[in-house]
């Protein structure tokens, strides 16, 4: 009987307290990431059909890239207070 069980819950564990100033685009992509339970379950699903969490892992990323695809940030999005630059040092704009 699980009628006491919470209907979701935030499931969050990040490895660095200072991650937003050493990896600011690492904790923009993982701030974005979002399972809903059913999705998690199908996932840990794979690896019950003997995939290894590796191989399931990428199976979901070949056949969820619509899923994923805006968690990435772009290769020219910068964070505040970075930039693009030329070769000449000279910033973009």
């Amino acid at each position: 009987d699980r009628r006491t069980a919470p209907k979701a819950a935030y499931v969050n564990k990040a490895c660095s307290r200072n991650l937003q100033y050493k990896a600011p685009k690492v904790k923009d992509f993982l701030s974005k990431i979002n399972f809903d339970l059913q999705e998690a379950q199908g996932l840990l699903s794979l690896t019950q059909g003997g995939l290894s969490f590796y191989n399931a892992s990428c199976q979901w990323i070949r056949e969820n890239r619509n899923r994923w695809a805006d968690w990435v940030s772009g290769a020219t999005s910068c964070s505040a207070g970075y930039g693009l630059a030329a070769m000449t040092g000279a910033f973009l704009s």
